[in-house]
């Protein structure tokens, strides 16, 4: 064998070495990933519910009927993001506030 070959031979099993090496990262970075995401939906999950709550509250406080409902589903929002970008729309239906007028100045102050 020459020392090419055996050069050769070395490097890939460096490589495969590298390889199995980097797999096995990644799947733990992965894993990890995983767990962070699960971890984040709970508490997600855990406002909802405090959310959710909101309006046996406020029945409980007498302070009337309240129901919480979304004016339109998730992916009517994405639908209407979508088509406001095509089209250049500069409302913000995701922020109802954003659309408000600022102040206005009078015509003619007041006297005093």
């Amino acid at each position: 064998m020459d020392g090419w070959a055996l050069f050769g031979i070395v490097l890939l099993l460096l490589l495969s070495v590298f390889t199995i090496w980097h797999a096995l990262a990644l799947r733990k970075g992965q894993h990890q990933l995983a767990q962070g995401l699960g971890v984040g939906i709970g508490k997600v999950m855990e406002r909802l519910a405090i959310v959710e709550a909101i309006p046996e509250v406020l029945q409980e406080l007498n302070l009337g009927g309240v129901t919480l409902h979304p004016n339109k589903t998730v992916p009517e929002m994405i639908f209407d993001l979508v088509v406001a970008k095509i089209t250049g729309d500069n409302t913000n239906d995701f922020n109802p506030l954003a659309n408000l007028d600022g102040p206005t100045q009078e015509a003619d102050p007041p006297a005093t």
